[in-house]
């Protein structure tokens, strides 16, 4: 008596499947071992140690069993038996977590965590990574300080929110609700102070406001 003769008994015709259906490979092994586990003492052919080996084998293989759904689209499902994805996250309070730590469950929550914890995503149009990427070919949204960045290659950060409200194009440090370097173009009324009941067209409306002339400027 050794493993041939238990691989013929788990496998049916002694020979090893072919990979059709659900989890057929995981659940032949699965089966193998598990014939093999229930095996009398004085069949078995191995020390304890490959026994245990194969006892902690079969229980991982369950535990990939449990959370696996393998189809024809090789989907893979944690808490779901039906995943409709490469990776679908369900059951109670679903979250996705990349990095050393976690900030809690939610709903359809996706944390990045860690010293280069970021969220990117790449120009639809590239079907590869190119050796020298250009500016857009990603964008990155991050947390060096604090403070919300977007970054691009090449360019570098291109808008900054800080944790105050203010925003900053340009400008990694806006001290202002809008801090832009650079000119800006506004297509219609460009607004200071409480905006009247009516405005038309595109016009500069200074509603209960002063206008400052500084030092060197010209108004």
């Amino acid at each position: 008596m050794h493993l041939l003769w238990v691989a013929a008994f788990a496998f049916g015709d002694g020979h090893f499947p072919t990979p059709l259906g659900n989890q057929s490979v995981f659940r032949e092994i699965y089966n193998f071992f598990s014939v093999y586990l229930l095996m009398p003492k004085h069949l078995r052919h191995f020390d304890a140690d490959l026994f245990a080996l194969v006892r902690s084998l079969t229980s991982v293989i369950a535990l990939l069993l449990s959370a696996i759904v393998s189809g024809e689209a090789q989907n893979v499902g944690i808490g779901t038996n039906a995943p409709v994805s490469r990776l679908h996250v369900a059951g109670l309070n679903p979250t996705l977590t990349v990095g050393p730590f976690g900030v809690g469950n939610a709903v359809g929550r996706i944390v990045a965590t860690g010293t280069a914890a970021e969220i990117s995503f790449v120009r639809r149009t590239l079907g590869s990574w190119p050796g020298a990427p250009a500016a857009g070919d990603r964008y990155v949204w991050y947390d060096p300080d604090g403070s919300a960045r977007l970054w691009t290659e090449v360019n570098g950060d291109l808008v900054t929110v800080r944790s105050n409200g203010n925003v900053g194009i340009g400008r990694t440090d806006p001290s202002h609700r809008l801090d832009v370097v650079g000119s800006a173009r506004v297509r219609n009324a460009l607004i200071v102070g409480s905006q009247p009941s009516s405005i038309e067209g595109a016009q500069v409306v200074l509603a209960n406001a002063n206008v400052v002339d500084p030092p060197g400027g010209n108004l």
